[in-house]
């Protein structure tokens, strides 16, 4: 008769280990879904404060999320919205060959949001729930390039969400975020710098 294998493991070592062992790996949980898009990139635009302008080589990436989908997990998500960045890390960096990464975080303070708009709300989102958000988030990037991609898209910027968490690292592939951020501008949308947006046009 062929036994099959158990596979013991203490609880500090599932939390800050990866499992290597064959046939005893899980499968990653189910995905929580932010939607997001790039509405705007500015040297300079309003907001409940007064205008804000940006330093040389850099501009303003402004990004509405549109809402939060934690429809197919079995667990709770709690969001908070501090946790947003842009990577403009070079391959090298992402690959971890360099110390430092270039992470510009997103802030949605009172003081950064456009002219008109709400901060998103930090709070939990219960197990096959989802939550409209409906609010903006401004990251300060580089606009020289600094991650050395592609020139066409070097105005084209995309979200992350740091939720890592030593638990993750249980998995045999290793950290598998639980979030998905989905971009939802058109397919082949170009962007470019505006010196000046103003009074942005929320919607």
């Amino acid at each position: 008769m062929k036994t099959s294998s158990l596979c013991l493991f203490s609880a500090p070592f599932l939390l800050t280990a990866a499992i290597a062992t064959s046939g005893c790996d899980k499968a990653p949980a189910a995905q929580t879904a932010i939607n997001y898009s790039q509405a705007a990139l500015c040297k300079s635009y309003n907001t409940a404060h007064g205008p804000v302008t940006a330093p040389a080589d850099q501009a303003f990436a402004i990004f509405k999320i549109a809402n939060i989908d934690n429809t197919k997990t079995a667990k709770f998500f709690f969001f908070d919205p501090s946790m947003f960045y842009v990577d403009q890390s070079t391959p090298a960096q992402k690959a971890g060959k360099v110390i430092d990464m270039n992470r510009k975080l997103a802030t949605m303070d009172a003081k950064s949001a456009p002219a008109g708009s709400n901060a998103p709300p930090k709070g939990q989102i219960p197990k096959g729930g989802a939550m409209d958000v409906n609010a903006y988030t401004v990251a300060l990037v580089g606009t020289n390039n600094p991650s050395g991609g592609p020139e066409a898209k070097q105005y084209d910027f995309d979200l992350v969400y740091d939720d890592w968490s030593p638990e993750y690292q249980s998995y045999r592939e290793g950290f598998v975020s639980k979030v998905l951020l989905n971009k939802t501008n058109p397919a082949g949308s170009t962007y470019s710098v505006t010196a000046d947006c103003g009074t942005i046009a929320l919607n």
